[in-house]
């Protein structure tokens, strides 16, 4: 995966044997979000991506599948300080 921070593009490269076979952008973020983690949260084979948002302190999930988000979701609101 791949973000772009001056086009706030987010891109996957499904990969064979280290070579990229499948190059697709994904999404544009608004201004402020940051790829916070990548982990498998919610089903089986996908890799869900976590977001924070600096200026306003929240974290967001997206669910994936595959190459396409199914489910954005604001999951809490850090506390200033």
């Amino acid at each position: 995966m791949w973000w772009n921070s001056s086009t706030s593009q987010i891109a996957i490269w499904e990969m064979s044997a280290g070579t990229p076979v499948v190059e697709q952008t994904i999404a544009t973020v608004p201004t402020g979000w940051q790829i916070a983690g990548t982990g498998n949260s919610y089903g089986p084979g996908a890799t869900d991506i976590l977001w924070f948002n600096s200026s306003t302190n929240q974290v967001a999930m997206w669910e994936m599948s595959g190459a396409t988000p199914v489910a954005e979701t604001t999951i809490a609101v850090v506390p200033s300080g």
